[in-house]
């Protein structure tokens, strides 16, 4: 079965997702009733090794588009699956700003991070390369807003990295 798996992902590619891989993680919803997916089928370690190698594409797609991956929408379980690798990684890390106390705080918290990555709009903050110099510009612009969360994400990518400003409406 999962040579018959493979050879049929290895047919198929995809801009999103490494090649192949989509295949195995959209079910045929052509009909009725959805197929169900032949990556539930395996075992799960062996997803846990697929989801393994997609995270890297998605984390250098990540860097530049903010835009989560598709694997965190495909179905009920694969989210939850995915979502424990990926916002764990600590590819991705988190820094929020407390105007009242006009202090720094690393999220670390994995439904924190989540929370916050997917309620945020983003900035770019690619004129900044020292994390100091974004921190000062996140602060500027937090004056007299304080109904609003902000904070910058940092993700490290092959290339380097990449910052954004989120901000989160409370």
């Amino acid at each position: 079965m999962l040579a018959s798996v493979v050879k049929h992902a290895a047919s198929i590619e995809s801009a999103d997702t490494p090649r192949g891989i989509q295949a195995l993680l959209i079910p045929d919803m052509a009909g009725t009733h959805a197929k169900p997916s032949p990556l539930m089928a395996l075992p799960p370690e062996l997803r846990n090794h697929i989801y393994e190698y997609t995270m890297i594409n998605d984390v250098e797609i990540f860097a530049e588009t903010v835009r989560l991956p598709s694997l965190l929408y495909v179905s009920q379980q694969i989210s939850q699956e995915y979502a424990g690798m990926f916002y764990d990684t600590n590819l991705i890390k988190l820094d929020a700003y407390y105007s009242g106390t006009d202090s720094w705080c690393q999220i670390t918290d994995r439904l924190a991070k989540q929370r916050t990555l997917q309620q945020s709009s983003f900035a770019d903050l690619f004129d900044f390369w020292s994390l100091a110099s974004a921190r000062r510009y996140c602060q500027r612009i937090c004056y007299n807003r304080e109904n609003v969360r902000r904070g910058i994400v940092t993700v490290w990518t092959n290339a380097g990295f990449r910052r954004w400003q989120w901000n989160v409406k409370s």
